[in-house]
């Protein structure tokens, strides 16, 4: 039911695909210069980490039931339409700023917090913990697989419906929609009895740092692997949002204005091609590295390699942004070990610090370390590319941070297996 659910939900986390409004936010108003819409991924990613999940995280462990917070999630995402519609219809930037900066917020940060806040934890009670990474893999692997159809219809929405009114309403009634049936009246906890025969197969093998002593926040944050996984999961999101929220304009920049391709064929051709491509490889790093780390015992070895390896793809990836095969084939790789870092951070924590309080504990730490990562790597992306006038510069602080997460890792294994 859950790699299901995560298909459907994957068509709502919008602050994945937010990227492909900012042509059209940026022709809109006219605007020169990036930094004021990539502020828009920014609070998208404030919401759909920071500020959302750890309310609906907090509210989950709770009640022990998702119907309270998803109807809280679909009036936020309800709120974050009409200042969508009405963003869309505003004819000055002085004006229509604010109504992108809510529905950026509440919108594609609200929606996508069911994906990074509720189903997550949801995922987490129903398996042992020699099969988180699996079982996260394969939900991610979903989710990712519904991000590859998600660009391709909002693209053709676009060419339908225009950037409009329609079009904004549209895509909240279905968002709203979806997230009431689901969690009112599909997703729920195991029960006492399902509990005890998920326990019952847990093995007795020792995974990497695993304990099976359930942490409440105060505990967790006294035991130094919490530290780690945070400093690591920072560094990661920073570099991946940074990356992932602005390729859209990297493309533009290294095909339009350096290759000479047209920007009509780049923004609407190539860069919903270009996401449906790298989500697919996503989707498949996903459920590929959630085995690894089931393989490997635990998730700091696992994270090393997730880590490491697209930083020193970043590299050939600015390299060859001018050519347009090349690009497709080095993001596609790239997003293949980018795809594996969800699905690990999900699992590191049950697997860590317990299932009992995972709602609040994964959305906790998401919110001071992903969430960050994700405000901040946007913005500061676009504002060093304006700056300079080049991407060169934010790939090469992209790169260096990736490495202080995979540093941060390396440590996570020593303490782990003390």
């Amino acid at each position: 039911m859950y790699p299901g659910s995560a298909l459907i939900i994957g068509l709502l986390a919008f602050f994945y695909t937010w990227t492909i409004f900012f042509p059209y936010v940026q022709n809109q108003f006219g605007l020169e210069s990036t930094a004021g819409i990539a502020l828009g991924s920014s609070l998208a990613g404030l919401g759909a980490m920071v500020v959302i999940p750890p309310i609906i995280g907090t509210i989950l462990d709770r009640t022990n039931s998702s119907v309270i917070p998803s109807f809280v999630a679909a009036t936020l995402i309800a709120l974050g339409g009409i200042s969508f519609a009405l963003m869309t219809a505003s004819e000055s930037w002085a004006m229509g700023k604010w109504y992108w900066y809510a529905s950026s917020f509440l919108l594609g940060g609200g929606a996508t917090a069911l994906a990074t806040g509720l189903l997550p934890p949801l995922v987490s009670q129903w398996f042992a913990d020699d099969e988180q990474g699996s079982a996260q893999g394969l939900m991610m692997g979903s989710r990712y697989l519904a991000l590859a159809a998600a660009s391709p219809i909002l693209g053709g929405l676009l060419n339908l419906l225009g950037f409009s009114f329609g079009f904004a309403m549209a895509i909240t009634l279905f968002a709203v929609a979806i997230t009431i049936i689901l969690g009112g009246f599909f997703w729920r906890f195991p029960t006492a009895e399902e509990q005890r025969e998920i326990f019952d197969q847990e093995t007795t093998e020792e995974s990497e740092g695993g304990n099976g002593e359930a942490m409440s926040f105060g505990m967790a944050i006294k035991d130094a692997r919490f530290w780690i996984l945070l400093v690591a999961m920072t560094a990661a999101s920073f570099s991946f949002t940074g990356f992932q929220q602005n390729f859209s304009l990297i493309l533009v920049q290294g095909l339009v204005e350096n290759a000479g391709y047209s920007e009509g064929f780049i923004t609407g051709t190539v860069v919903p091609t270009f996401l449906s491509i790298n989500y697919v490889f996503m989707a498949a790093g996903a459920i590929f590295w959630g085995r690894i780390m089931d393989y490997l015992g635990g998730p700091f070895r696992t994270l090393i390699l997730v880590y490491g390896i697209p930083a020193t793809l970043y590299a050939v990836f600015f390299l060859s942004y001018t050519m347009l095969i090349p690009v497709l084939i080095v993001g596609a790789l790239i997003f293949f070990g980018l795809g594996g870092e969800p699905p690990v951070h999900y699992a590191a924590v049950p697997t860590l610090f317990g299932r009992e309080n995972v709602g609040k504990l994964l959305t906790y730490m998401n919110a001071v370390s992903v969430g960050m990562g994700m405000f901040f790597g946007p913005i500061v992306f676009a504002f060093i590319n304006d700056v300079t006038g080049v991407y060169l510069a934010s790939f090469g602080v992209a790169i260096v941070i990736r490495f202080v997460g995979a540093g941060a890792a390396a440590v996570g294994t020593r303490v782990a297996s003390q």
